[in-house]
């Protein structure tokens, strides 16, 4: 509703006006509620926000499958890239929406004073005026106020492909967003491999030392029996408890690893860390397939199918900068629904074409702008598929590296276990010192801790060998 001049009128007809105007605001106050209470179910439809919700935990031991499940769970990562699909589909779908007709039901009431007097409106028969022009020399008439109500329909017919193109890029960046939350999967797989072989290794390692300090708690006990009888130096009763004390700083930093571990997990997981506890269902020992066989799936590495989709998406969003030197053709039309007063027209069709002849350069400043994204994309394209490539090279490199370090570790704890059976024997017979022995015992656990860690590298290498190829998991 649009009111020209003003409600106030001289010569007291203000209080007329209004009784006159008050089906106006009568009708005015039934579209409002109409509106509120068409808007009521969809804001009562809306879901309130589940993220902050807890995980249902389920009863342990964990192992790394289930970890990763809880953790997908867990993800607000995950659900950033599930939200920007979302996004990437609405826009889309705007898209299409522009191609297709657009319907409108447009009403417009207009309200004007009388002012009764040389130079007042006058009627225009034509709706599209708004039923008022100003000047003429109209007398005191009657009142110049219209009501239309019409449906109007809009058709799009060419404008150089620009949403077919812009659509086409829709699809391609939906893909690409959906090819990138795979990756994020992917990644996210690593990273609790990673932490679930750490927790595992430092709760191995803490046995380890477990070892070493009931070994050296029973070194300590025979040395104080030995020299008792004079057959051992108090010297070397302190050597073997100053082994012990460093065993045990040992010790409470590998506690330290671990609850740092654990807690991490834990906030992947949403598990609290006093309720993790874990199981290795993995085999001994991962193997591998040749580094060929690795790079050839690099190719459906999920980033690099993202690069190729925003590549593509470039090029079309590129097309539909070129399409604005086309001209736009569209069509309107308008049935009147009612007309008051009469203007006995029943419909009307208006087509347009728009031929863009000077803006300024903008357009050509538009297609230089996706130009440059086009190259972008491609240069991006490349980057990440010699990334790929040289992730899966270095990887495979490491991998096969650990699995090499384990097998001669095994050999040097075998070696290591012997040397300490022995050293003790002799010390028993004399031919040894305690030096000697202590030596082998610290060669020994040494020799399982770092069979221990090469073990532990070679399954996270294993994982991050086949994350690199672009496989969920080995």
């Amino acid at each position: 509703m649009s009111v020209n001049d003003g409600i106030c009128t001289p010569n007291g007809r203000h209080g007329a006006l209004g009784e006159r105007a008050l089906p106006s605001a009568r009708k005015l106050l039934y579209f409002l509620a109409l509106m509120v209470t068409m808007c009521i179910p969809l804001t009562a439809g809306e879901q309130p926000s589940t993220s902050n919700n807890p995980v249902p935990v389920p009863p342990g031991p964990f192992d790394l499958q289930t970890c990763y499940e809880l953790s997908v769970l867990r993800s607000e990562t995950l659900g950033m890239k599930e939200e920007d699909v979302k996004v990437a589909q609405a826009r889309y779908w705007q898209t299409v929406g522009a191609i297709l007709p657009k319907v409108h039901v447009i009403t417009t009431e207009r309200v004007q004073n009388r002012t009764g007097g040389v130079g007042s409106g006058s009627f225009n028969s034509d709706p599209s005026s708004g039923g008022f022009s100003s000047g003429g020399g109209g007398g005191g008439g009657g009142r110049p106020d219209q009501f239309v109500s019409r449906l109007n329909v809009k058709q799009p017919i060419f404008s150089g492909f620009r949403e077919f193109n812009t659509g086409s890029a829709g699809k391609a960046e939906i893909e690409a967003r959906k090819l990138t939350k795979q990756r994020a999967l992917q990644l996210l797989y690593l990273d609790v491999a990673d932490v679930f072989h750490q927790i595992l290794m430092y709760e191995a390692d803490l046995t380890i030392l477990g070892d070493v300090k009931t070994a050296l708690d029973q070194r300590i006990e025979e040395l104080d029996k030995r020299i008792k009888l004079g057959k051992s130096r108090p010297g070397e009763m302190l050597m073997a408890k100053s082994d012990l004390a460093s065993n045990m700083a040992t010790i409470e930093q590998a506690r330290g690893l671990l609850g740092a571990s654990r807690e991490l997990l834990a906030f992947l997981t949403g598990v609290p860390s006093d309720k993790l506890k874990l199981k290795d269902a993995a085999p001994p020992l991962p193997t591998s397939d040749a580094l060929e066989a690795y790079l050839k799936q690099t190719g459906e590495r999920p980033d690099l199918l993202a690069a190729i989709a925003n590549e593509r998406s470039a090029r079309r969003q590129l097309s539909a900068a070129k399409g604005e030197h086309f001209p736009t053709i569209s069509a309107e039309g308008n049935y009147y629904l009612k007309q008051s007063p009469d203007f006995k027209q029943e419909w009307n069709v208006l087509l347009t074409c728009d031929i863009p002849l000077f803006e300024g350069g903008a357009i050509e400043a538009r297609v230089s702008e996706k130009k440059a994204m086009v190259r972008s994309s491609e240069l991006n394209l490349d980057l990440v598929r010699r990334t790929a490539e040289k992730d899966v090279r270095t990887e495979y490199n490491n991998f096969m590296a650990t699995i090499a370090q384990v097998v001669c570790l095994k050999e040097t704890v075998q070696v290591a276990t012997e040397n300490f059976n022995i050293q003790t024997h002799d010390y028993k017979l004399g031919v040894v010192s305690n030096l000697d022995v202590l030596e082998a015992l610290k060669l020994q656990h040494e020799a399982r801790r770092q069979l221990l860690n090469a073990e532990t590298d070679a399954r996270v290498n294993m994982v991050r060998l086949h994350v690199a190829a672009g496989t969920n998991k080995p």
